[in-house]
């Protein structure tokens, strides 16, 4: 035991207790520590209140779900995040976890040993941008020639980025100028968020040897020529987490007389969007050409584009599930070729458990019948899901859940 790292384990329930029989042959662990001591000891070891032992006396693993309000605990008693203690979670974490460390730590040296441990000898990166950003760095975290070269900053996607956090992450320079890896969406310094997080301003506070590799936001809106602005922010959350985008279509048709004078009626409404030649051939064929056009521009200034991929495919399979939540295997494509752009020499290019990274799928906007009729893609749509349930619906049905939300109706 003497070449192991003596650690104590701050919890006793289900999250210290897998903790213990999956990672604890790795350290020698000298007790548990619990506010609310179990009468019953785990696997013999003994369990202890705070104030019954020293806790500067060895590193502190915190194995519950809530572990920030046990980090404000022990930091009262004068222990450090990292040094002394570190949660569970963000243990063996194969990323940065640099605001937690920005947030706890103020000592300059303390931070730059944090990052080190967590560096491992790779090179940092750092990927800007919005949700599917998330989605791309998970791939490119499952291949192997990535991981062995790179670890990534974890910072949050640009939606998920408060001020604060913003404030922390430029306060000092030290940070980015660590970064050797900058792969970014088209971000302007006028984006709905932050000018700190345009390309421009967080390049400008880099070494100037980073690698920069601009990717392209995709988003492709040919399969929902319905599809209207986002919700209005005063909508209840959610309403707007069920349904992020109005329905241009059936908002006009909310507010036509109807056959009768008196409006049209849920099931009217149902029955409309559902005809087949509800849109004209010309008019969808001119959609596909403005949008594929649109596309080719935002691509422009891209060092990974993926037009031709999305040119040659988006007939033969669905590729978004909302104008700006593609598939995921739109998403694996563009990490191949941005894996292809960090190091063209690199010899495997292969994405390892692909099938853990989740989809973004939990928003799906509305595909109408008259696009399956018209344009005769090779693939059906037969059902949708919502971030509230995990049960699939009918395009009749969402349409009629569309009406009670959003309408009243």
């Amino acid at each position: 035991m003497a070449d192991k790292e003596k650690i104590v384990i701050w919890g006793t329930g289900n999250i210290a207790r897998q903790f213990y029989y999956r990672e604890g042959y790795k350290y020698d662990i000298q007790y548990f520590i619990d506010n609310h001591k179990p009468k019953y000891r785990i696997n013999y070891i003994p369990v202890y209140y705070p104030d019954e032992v020293n806790l500067k006396n060895n590193k502190i693993i915190i194995a519950i779900a809530d572990w920030y309000e046990v980090a404000g605990q022990l930091e009262k008693m004068g222990l450090t995040f990292h040094k002394d203690y570190l949660p569970s979670e963000l243990l063996h974490k194969n990323e940065i976890p640099i605001m937690d460390i920005l947030e706890r730590m103020t000592d300059k040296e303390d931070i730059e040993k944090a990052i080190s441990d967590y560096q491992r000898g790779r090179k940092v990166a750092l990927i800007n941008g919005n949700c599917q950003t998330t989605r791309i760095r998970m791939y490119l975290q499952q291949n192997r020639e990535f991981n062995k070269e790179y670890v990534f900053l974890d910072i949050p996607a640009l939606y998920m980025l408060s001020a604060d956090k913003v404030d922390l992450l430029m306060k000092d320079d030290f940070i980015l100028r660590k970064i050797e890896l900058f792969i970014s969406q088209n971000i302007s310094a006028g984006n709905a968020f932050d000018y700190r997080l345009s390309n421009e301003y967080l390049i400008g506070r880099m070494n100037e040897n980073v690698t920069y590799i601009r990717i392209s936001n995709l988003f492709f809106d040919i399969y929902f020529p319905q599809g209207g602005k986002e919700q209005d922010p005063a909508r209840d959350d959610y309403i707007r987490d069920i349904f992020p985008y109005d329905d241009a279509v059936i908002d006009e048709l909310v507010t036509k007389a109807g056959f009768d004078g008196n409006g049209y009626t849920a099931e009217e409404i149902v029955e409309i969007i559902c005809m087949e030649n509800l849109f004209t051939a010309d008019f969808l064929e001119w959609v596909v050409r403005y949008r594929i056009e649109q596309l080719r521009e935002r691509e422009a200034l891209c060092d990974v584009k993926m037009l031709d991929y999305i040119e040659n495919n988006w007939l033969k399979e669905q590729l978004f599930y909302s104008r700006n939540h593609p598939v995921n295997k739109l998403l694996k494509e563009e990490s191949v070729r941005i894996l292809k752009a960090i190091n063209s020499g690199w010899k495997e290019t292969k994405i390892d458990h692909e099938e853990t990274i989740p989809p973004l799928a939990i928003n799906q906007e509305f595909m109408y019948p008259a696009f399956f009729d018209r344009l005769k893609p090779d693939f059906t749509k037969e059902w949708y899901s919502d971030t509230i349930s995990e049960c699939r619906y009918t395009l009749e049905e969402e349409v009629r859940k569309y009406l009670f939300c959003c309408h009243n109706r």
